[in-house]
């Protein structure tokens, strides 16, 4: 009995797709996942994201300034560190020198723009693609709710009368099956 485990045992590691599957694949799945999951932080808290904003006419009269200010707001959940500027061309110099993550700017219409760099420093990538992701993430809930919002006051505008169902309708949750 001992001699046959010996034989298969010397058998099986004279396999190169023992060694693969045993001992390589592992040893380089368990690099790629110390890499990609290296800067997650042990709180589970997001650092805010410094972001440009241009402070001309069109920011101060939209309501984007409330939701960026209202994330802004220091405190454990604070999620984006806003700095003004009151030109593009200074922005854009802050954003090139690496100081903000992205600049928003406002239209006409009161709807929010991202600027992004189209190329990143390698070694924070994944920073910068978590930064990217949470910006682009407001601007696209806030154009999203602005517009569900101005449809359900063109749709039925009583329903604005009633809180509870704007809470419902902006929320990201999902309703309880009845």
């Amino acid at each position: 009995m001992f001699n046959t485990i010996i034989t298969t045992v010397k058998t099986l590691l004279r396999r190169p797709s023992t060694w693969v599957w045993g001992a390589l694949f592992p040893i380089a799945l368990s690099t790629m996942f110390m890499f990609m999951f290296a800067n997650l932080s042990s709180d589970g808290t997001v650092d805010p994201v410094p972001v440009a904003v241009v402070a001309d006419e069109a920011w101060d009269a939209s309501t984007f300034k409330d939701v960026a200010a209202s994330l802004a707001k220091a405190g454990d959940d604070q999620l984006l560190d806003v700095s003004e500027y009151e030109d593009l061309a200074a922005a854009r110099k802050a954003l090139k020198a690496g100081e903000v993550a992205g600049i928003y700017t406002v239209d006409a219409a009161g709807t929010p723009r991202l600027t992004l760099l189209s190329s990143y420093d390698s070694s924070r990538a994944s920073t910068v693609l978590t930064d990217r992701s949470i910006l682009e993430t407001v601007a696209s809930s806030y154009t999203q709710n602005a517009e569900l919002m101005s449809q359900i006051a063109q749709d039925n505008p009583a329903a604005l009368a009633d809180p509870e169902a704007v809470a419902r309708a902006l929320s990201l949750e999902a309703e309880p099956a009845a």
